[in-house]
């Protein structure tokens, strides 16, 4: 998919409340009601297709494992995944939701990866605005919603 999910459901919400957003950055969703938003045919890619996509944008096998929401991943493979970027994804900064309040549009966009690493901690990526990094890491779902980025089925 090479852009991110739109579709209004329980538990999706348009940045800012504001549904013209959407056509830019998608909904973002939180983590209960993801499956309920996934059409048929597609999946939420797990964090071992995440290392595929990012083996094939050059990234160092030694730089797969690394975690932290701050911690360099690779060398620019969050810089060809963003908005105009080499690989054609075009992710955009859709920034996400806590709770009731938005933060990060333009800065970062965070994507949900279907896979627990125990617990409820949720891997996740991230991409900032001016990092070239593509970031890997956990923590727990709490109230956050943020985008969806779909795999077609094989």
């Amino acid at each position: 998919m090479t852009e991110n999910l739109v579709f209004t459901s329980t538990g999706s919400y348009s940045y800012g409340d504001n549904a013209s957003n959407d056509a830019d950055y998608g909904r973002l969703y939180e983590w209960a009601f993801v499956q309920a938003a996934i059409p048929t045919g597609w999946h939420l890619p797990t964090d071992d297709e995440w290392k595929t996509l990012e083996t094939e944008l050059g990234m160092p096998a030694s730089d797969l494992n690394i975690t932290g929401e701050s911690t360099p991943r690779g060398t620019d493979q969050g810089t060809q995944m963003k908005s105009g970027g080499s690989s054609g994804l075009n992710f955009p900064m859709a920034g996400y939701r806590d709770g009731s309040s938005y933060f990060s549009i333009n800065i970062n966009t965070y994507l949900w990866v279907n896979t627990d690493e125990g617990g409820g901690n949720i891997f996740r990526r991230k991409i900032n605005i001016s990092s070239p990094s593509c970031f890997r890491f956990t923590n727990s779902v709490d109230t956050f919603a943020i985008s969806v980025r779909l795999v077609k089925n094989q």
